[in-house]
C-alpha cells in the first residue's frame, strides 16, 4: 500500500511519506531516530512501504534483529541486514542503497554521530536515486542517547511506555520542517496496526 501524501515541501517540492494522521517523513532526506524504541519507529515506517528495506548495522553490535521479534510489525523476509566493520563502510554501503533505486528506506545504526557531509552525501545519493532510478527513498539514522546529528531533515525519539498487558511508546517529534514538536502515544491497536493519541504538552 502507497502511503505517499499529496503535499509537497513548498520549497524544495518533495513528496512526504504519511506515517499517521499528523506524521510524515519528506523522501530523499536523511531522518534521525532515537531513544530505546527507534528500533520499532524504523519497522513502523516499514509498515508504510513496499519492497525491501536494507538495514546497515556495526558487526560488533551484540544485539540482532530477530525474525520472531519483528513478524508482528513486518514480513522479516523484506529485511536485507548488511553487517559493516568500520563507520565509513556504513555510510558507504548507506549512500549506495540509496543511489541504487532498489529500495524504498534505508535504515542506518550508528555508534557515533556522522558528521554534516556524511548527511548531506546521504541525502544527495537519495536524490539521485529519484533522479536516476525514478525511485523515492528515506534514510532513518538511528542513533544513542538524545540524538543531535546535524543537516537532518528532522529527528524523533521514540521511548518504552509499556503497562500490564498493553504494549505502548511515547513518540516525540524534536525537529521537522512539516510539524510543529509534538509528543504522542503510540500503542498496539490490532496486527499491525497502531493507536496514535497526541499528548497535551
Amino acid at each position: 500500500m502507497r502511503n505517499y501524501s499529496s503535499n509537497h515541501d513548498l520549497y524544495l517540492d518533495r513528496e512526504l511519506l504519511k506515517i499517521d494522521k499528523e506524521i510524515t517523513l519528506s523522501f530523499e532526506r536523511t531522518h534521525e531516530v532515537f531513544g530505546n524504541s527507534r528500533r520499532n519507529f524504523a519497522l513502523w515506517v516499514g509498515t508504510k512501504i513496499s519492497g525491501p528495506i536494507i538495514w546497515i548495522r556495526p558487526n560488533w553490535l551484540s544485539d540482532q534483529l530477530f525474525p520472531d521479534g519483528i513478524i508482528s510489525w513486518i514480513n522479516p523476509g523484506r529485511v536485507i541486514t548488511i553487517s559493516t566493520g568500520h563507520a565509513n563502510e556504513s555510510l558507504w554501503a548507506a549512500e549506495e542503497a540509496l543511489r541504487s533505486g532498489v529500495t524504498k528506506l534505508v535504515v542506518l545504526e550508528v555508534n557515533t554521530h556522522p558528521i554534516l557531509k556524511s548527511v548531506q552525501r546521504l541525502n544527495l545519493a537519495a536524490e539521485t536515486g529519484k533522479k536516476e532510478k525514478n525511485n523515492l527513498a528515506i534514510c532513518l539514522m538511528l542513533t544513542p542517547e538524545n540524538g543531535g546529528v546535524q543537516g537532518v531533515e528532522s529527528r524523533w525519539s521514540m521511548a518504552m511506555w509499556h503497562s500490564s498487558g498493553n504494549s505502548k511508546w511515547k513518540l516525540k517529534c524534536c525537529k521537522s520542517r512539516y510539524i510543529p514538536l509534538t509528543t504522542w502515544k503510540v500503542q498496539n491497536f490490532s496486527k499491525r496496526q497502531l493507536l496514535v493519541t497526541k499528548l497535551k504538552m
